[in-house]
């Protein structure tokens, strides 16, 4: 991970540490438990940016069988004619549906994404499933489904 991603970590576990420190049981002193949330951040963090890159192996393995590969689809009419359609189906979506739409796209969880958007889980929840239903239609009034 670069220097950036390891300031995060550290900011995210001093803001976790600050939080509870208060309400902590602290038996053998704050430091084994400060260093303990400091793991547990880190084994978090490794843990997502591990799924993020399988979710894209995924995605990128799919798209290889379906399109071909990646120096074969570039120049591909087709290809690029359905990513147009695709970012226009987007673009039709509210800005709250998209930008959810977009973070799953890189890949986040949903957790992360309510927790990046500030949204509570039922929240999020209608905003996907009315954007789901907006895509669908979009897509299948287009042929692409």
């Amino acid at each position: 991970m670069d220097q950036l991603a390891n300031e995060d970590i550290v900011q995210k576990a001093l803001t976790i540490i600050y939080e509870n420190y208060k309400t902590a049981e602290l038996h053998k002193g704050i430091m084994p438990w400060a260093y303990r949330i400091l793991e547990n951040v880190m084994r978090n963090e490794y843990q997502t940016v591990r799924r993020r890159q399988n979710l894209l192996k995924k995605d990128s393995d799919k798209l290889n069988k379906i399109y071909g590969s990646w120096e074969t689809r570039n120049d591909s009419y087709e290809y690029k004619e359905l990513i147009h359609e695709i970012r226009s189906a987007l673009n039709q979506l509210s800005n709250k549906e998209k930008e959810i739409f977009e973070l799953k796209l890189k890949g986040y969880s949903g957790v992360e994404i309510q927790e990046k958007l500030g949204l509570k889980r039922n929240i999020m929840d209608i905003r996907v499933f009315r954007g789901s239903k907006k895509l669908k239609k979009i897509l299948l009034k287009r042929g692409l489904i």
